[in-house]
């Protein structure tokens, strides 16, 4: 699939940048729980959300890369496993009490 190669190559490269990038907010974040620089708890509050949105969004990204130089049946999969799994995000009460952990 010819465009599957131009779209690896694309995602590829997001997600080299989006890894450096998810890495490199993970250990400012380390650091001031270490060292407290941080003083709004509001702020850390939501620089941690954005940290979990982040690595959410690096693993799609790689996800993406592997699935497009696959059959498009997985590819699909994948897309619909990863809007689920996004989905779930935004609305955590929306997942099954069977499911959810205690």
């Amino acid at each position: 699939m010819k465009i599957g190669k131009n779209l690896s190559k694309v995602l590829d490269v997001l997600g080299e940048i989006l890894a450096v990038l998810t890495i490199a907010f993970a250990a400012f974040l380390y650091l001031d729980g270490t060292l407290n620089f941080l003083t709004d708890d509001n702020l850390v509050s939501l620089l941690w959300t954005i940290r979990e949105y982040m690595i959410l969004g690096t693993i799609i990204i790689v996800g993406l890369e592997f699935a497009v130089k696959r059959s498009f049946a997985f590819f699909v999969i994948f897309v619909v496993l990863a809007a689920v799994a996004v989905i779930f995000s935004f609305f955590p009460d929306a997942i099954p009490p069977f499911l959810a952990q205690s």
